[in-house]
């Protein structure tokens, strides 16, 4: 007879995805934490402008991905912001890719680094906001 705690155990749990694409002008670090698949506590990965990082998370119905975001400037990586992602399915494998992308508001001097759904166009959220000189 199959306990229930066996039953659980075999069911396939279903492993999720995220697909991060630099959209701006400048040379970007990414540190991956929380519930990706990999063994050590956080991976680093660098993407010039168009480039695109993806990691898979554990394998679990539901998953965090936390993204601490460094731009290249003055021959070096300033920090920036940081990204946090759920993405969740509980039969199914999921997958979410997002731009990051700048956002100019001149009259403010003010530039924005926001994540913008690949799905959704009016979906976004604002990682962090700098003044011209500063980005």
């Amino acid at each position: 007879m199959i306990t229930s705690e066996e039953s659980k155990n075999d069911i396939p749990r279903p492993q999720h995805y995220l697909k991060l694409i630099n959209d701006t002008d400048r040379k970007l670090k990414l540190e991956w934490k929380g519930d990706i698949d990999e063994s050590n506590v956080t991976i680093p990965s660098e993407l010039n402008p168009g480039e695109t990082d993806e990691k898979a998370s554990k394998r679990t119905s539901n998953a965090s991905f936390i993204v601490d975001i460094y731009r290249w400037k003055d021959n070096s990586y300033l920090y920036t912001g940081q990204l946090t992602e759920h993405v969740h399915g509980r039969e199914y494998s999921s997958a979410e890719t997002y731009y990051l992308k700048l956002g100019s508001f001149p009259e403010r001097n003010q530039i924005q680094l926001i994540k913008k759904s690949e799905v959704d166009e009016t979906e976004h959220t604002t990682i962090n906001t700098f003044s011209e000189d500063e980005w």
